[in-house]
């Protein structure tokens, strides 16, 4: 339970450091520390992000409706 505790809370820390310009260094950093430290973990979360982003960007392309040129 400390183990899954610890995975999220550098997961956090890392993607909110990955938002401002002055921290994205550390970011990067705490995210391939996080993958040294818990791969499998990382792995199987870069996977499910992978899907939910394909099915979002999927789903977008099939709601677009072209805008009619006026005459």
């Amino acid at each position: 339970m400390e183990m899954l505790m610890s995975f999220f809370i550098l997961l956090v820390i890392g993607v909110l450091c990955l938002f401002f310009k002055s921290t994205r260094l550390i970011g990067v950093t705490g995210l391939t520390l996080l993958f040294l430290v818990f791969p499998f973990a990382f792995l199987i979360l870069l996977l499910l992000v992978s899907v939910i982003f394909y099915f979002n960007y999927k789903w977008r392309l099939r709601s677009y409706v072209q805008p009619k040129l006026p005459r």
